[in-house]
């Protein structure tokens, strides 16, 4: 039982030790905590501009525009169904409706074509920085896994209808 005292004891010891050396270095500590926090900062940074950081940026900006592009589509599907719906039904349907609904379907077509051509940038940035930072070897290898529509030989910015 002695023993048990002794450690208690000491603990108590630390504990007040431990307050007292924060109330003498509370301002030697408050520098290494914002040292810490800088250090931190510039640690992230140096990540992100790395070759690997900006690649895996652009890929998460591939995948949000792919997504919209998607959405974008889907748009124009409900859009076409709906005016495809009424074009069938024209009889009873009001002709400022149906043209409404198409317009609305050219409008969701032409936010499809911009989508598309926003993929289309972002594979080409990401198409990039491959050739740019990764070597020859896995060049390949990285445009396959992360561009499977590269064989298509898309180009930004299409003209057309």
């Amino acid at each position: 039982m002695g023993g048990f005292a002794v450690k208690r004891l000491s603990f108590a010891y630390r504990s007040d030790m431990d307050l007292e050396t924060l109330r003498q270095h509370w301002a030697l500590i408050l520098a290494g905590s914002i040292a810490m926090a800088v250090l931190v900062f510039v640690l992230m940074r140096l990540v992100q501009d790395s070759p690997r950081g900006r690649l895996a940026a652009e890929v998460g900006q591939l995948r949000r525009t792919e997504k919209a592009a998607r959405k974008a589509a889907k748009k124009v599907l409900k859009a076409t169904s709906t005016v495809h719906r009424l074009q069938s039904r024209a009889e009873r349907v009001r002709p400022n409706k149906l043209e409404e609904e198409q317009g609305r379907l050219g409008d969701a077509r032409a936010l499809q074509k911009i989508a598309d051509d926003q993929v289309l940038i972002a594979r080409n940035r990401v198409r990039q920085i491959i050739l740019d930072e990764i070597p020859p070897g896995r060049q390949a290898a990285m445009q396959k896994r992360l561009l499977p529509h590269a064989d298509r030989g898309d180009a930004p910015c299409t003209t057309g209808g």
